[in-house]
């Protein structure tokens, strides 16, 4: 064996080749489809073992040497690969944009191809894998591998390590359909991300619970008049940052209120200074009613709503009315009457 590691297409090879009568020997190649040799120096257009002949033949002096040989392994070809793109710098997930990965060996002939080891982070796709789309916050493993062929070994891979970092994103909480006012119907906003693949975990809450409370379920109730403002917030998840929506704030109105006589109308009432009846009214709004008589020469009330006493003066038709005239939560409530006939 020469120790000379020859590959196919590769360095040429010049041995070192002596006698023992001081002539020189001639080298020759029994392989010509592996090795030639042009003027000592062996070249290697194939594959496999090359055979080199040395031959003396003598002179006057000195009778043909016997010949020798030497065996020399031809291999492959190795290639090199160069990756000639700038990996983007710590790319942010939701705006960066796809990075294309250009890389060329030195055998003309082969083309590179690309590939990722890390698709929770990255996916690889476009011409021979080359475009590396960032999908999700950590490591992007971007390879570039030359696989060879029949003359040359496969190269070396080479790799860019790019660090995807969280997206931003931003939250929207719904806008209110309709007026919403004191004691009326509520009102169960919602939030949603500016991430349309993900559905991350929105808090909604109110930052004025003196104006508006919200349940477990996210039902808000209006217990004053004023501005109610909501917020939501969203933690920090694998692969996006934590955020906090702009504060929707609406303006509550006064609610409206009814009032009703809640006792039974008297039903044998008769003319008599001693006979009287209680009457009692309530508003919707909790606030306190006023009651009277609209018919005061047949009944006359005395006392508060909740318990008034009626006095009976003459025969007729005896009309009681309640109204409630509202204050800075709620609209004054339409009056409601009561009539029954008194008898002699």
């Amino acid at each position: 064996s020469s120790g000379f590691e020859a590959t196919l297409d590769g360095p040429t090879y010049t041995p070192t080749v002596t006698s023992s009568s001081g002539l020189t020997p001639v080298v020759s190649s029994t392989t010509n489809s592996i090795c030639t040799v042009s003027g000592g120096v062996v070249s290697f257009p194939g594959q496999g073992n090359c055979i080199l002949a040395l031959n003396q033949n003598g002179n006057g002096d000195y009778n043909p040497a016997p010949q020798a040989t030497q065996t020399v392994g031809v291999g492959f070809t190795p290639q090199t690969i160069t990756v000639s793109s700038t990996a983007p710098s710590n790319p942010k997930l939701g705006v960066a944009q796809p990075y294309t990965m250009a890389a060329t060996t030195d055998a003309a002939n082969l083309l590179v191809s690309f590939s990722t080891t890390t698709p929770t982070s990255c996916t690889s796709s476009g011409t021979r894998g080359s475009v590396f789309t960032f999908i999700g916050a950590g490591t992007c493993q971007a390879r570039a591998d030359q696989a060879g062929d029949a003359t040359r070994n496969a190269a070396t891979t080479k790799q860019q390590t790019i660090t995807v970092t969280r997206g931003d994103q931003t939250l929207t909480i719904s806008t209110p359909s309709q007026a919403y006012v004191v004691g009326g119907p509520s009102y169960t906003p919602t939030a949603t991300s500016s991430i349309s693949a993900l559905t991350p975990t929105i808090s909604l809450f109110v930052s004025t619970p003196d104006k508006c409370t919200m349940d477990g379920a996210g039902a808000i109730t209006f217990i004053e008049t004023g501005s109610c403002t909501i917020q939501a917030s969203a933690p920090q998840s694998t692969n996006y940052l934590a955020a906090t929506a702009a504060p929707r704030s609406f303006t509550i109105g006064r609610g409206p209120q009814t009032v009703s006589i809640t006792s039974a109308a008297p039903g044998g009432a008769q003319v008599s200074g001693s006979t009287t009846d209680a009457v009692i009214a309530s508003a919707s709004s909790n606030l306190s009613p006023t009651l009277s008589s609209m018919t005061t020469t047949v009944c006359t009330l005395t006392g508060p709503s909740s318990g008034a006493t009626l006095r009976y003066l003459t025969a007729g038709q005896c009309t009681l009315q309640v109204t409630q005239s509202g204050n800075s939560d709620y609209l004054a409530a339409p009056a409601t009457t009561q009539s029954f006939t008194v008898f002699k």
